[in-house]
């Protein structure tokens, strides 16, 4: 590894740009512009075929990814490496999600290679609005319609990034925008999963029943906490809370897992409304 720009990878932590050319290339072919020398394999690109696990830790998330011992440096594949194919795999064994090469150590790992992790993909990278949606809380009271009743700020319009109650929707502004329907569960915000997974990768979060629906809480539920965790309970990823189906599910809300794929969302507390202005009794 010789030159890298960690500025494209910041603020937002989308796949760099030269991260997905890099995978598509082959090394250690003859170099053209020095074929009359000898050894002159193209051995970098600022990297080759492995990387450095430390190196790569600067610009990318790779706790997910399974490392390899080359040289006594623990190393990460681009790509899949031949000797973890699926010809001897037998029935239950663990492999990578995306592959489904053998892992060695499953519980700590889900891919082989940088290539097979799913934030590595354009279309994989956080939704502009997911973010702004998480800092959101939902159930107040309507500042456009705070005379009427029934006013609770219950639906999210994703194309508007605004929260909305149902005078809101009937007024036809957002008939053809995008919009979630945000549900109470355990007095937090969650939503149907059918739904959000027609904008997200939800097969890693762990979803819970309320009302006959299956939804995935928005936030960490508080009664998920850990204070009653055993040792060797297994956990979500994120915030150590407690998964009931670990061999499934890796998360416990979106938020949890889009700090692990993409960092944490600084958090934005809602300003609330003044009852009224207030009135002093006159002097004397």
């Amino acid at each position: 590894m010789t030159i890298l720009f960690q500025g494209e990878l910041e603020p937002s932590r989308n796949m760099p740009t030269w991260l997905g050319p890099l995978l598509k290339k082959t090394f250690f072919g003859a170099c053209l512009v020095h074929d009359e020398l000898q050894k002159n394999e193209r051995s970098k690109y600022c990297i080759t075929y492995v990387v450095p696990l430390e190196q790569m830790e600067k610009y990318i998330n790779c706790k997910l990814i399974q490392p390899y011992r080359c040289n006594k440096t623990r190393v990460i594949a681009l790509n899949p490496l031949p000797h973890c194919g699926s010809g001897s795999l037998i029935a239950g064994d663990p492999t990578c999600l995306t592959c489904k090469r053998r892992l060695h150590d499953p519980e700590q790992f889900q891919f082989c290679s940088i290539a097979c992790q799913g934030e590595l993909e354009p279309s994989r990278n956080m939704p502009t609005w997911l973010g702004l949606l998480l800092k959101k809380t939902f159930f107040g009271a309507c500042l456009v319609h705070d005379e009427l009743q029934k006013n609770e700020l219950s639906k999210y319009c994703i194309t508007c990034d605004s929260d909305l109650c149902m005078y809101c929707i009937s007024s036809n502004k957002h008939n053809d925008h995008d919009q979630l329907k945000i549900y109470r569960h355990v007095y937090k915000d969650v939503v149907l999963l059918e739904q959000m997974e027609k904008y997200i990768d939800c097969k890693l979060i762990q979803p819970y029943r309320c009302n006959k629906k299956w939804v995935i809480a928005l936030n960490p539920l508080p009664h998920c906490g850990s204070g009653s965790l055993i040792a060797g309970d297994p956990t979500c990823l994120t915030c150590k809370r407690r998964l009931h189906d670990p061999e499934q599910f890796q998360f416990c809300s979106i938020a949890c897992q889009v700090e692990d794929r993409w960092g944490k969302i600084a958090e934005m507390k809602r300003k609330r409304k003044r009852k009224g202005i207030p009135r002093r009794a006159p002097l004397k």
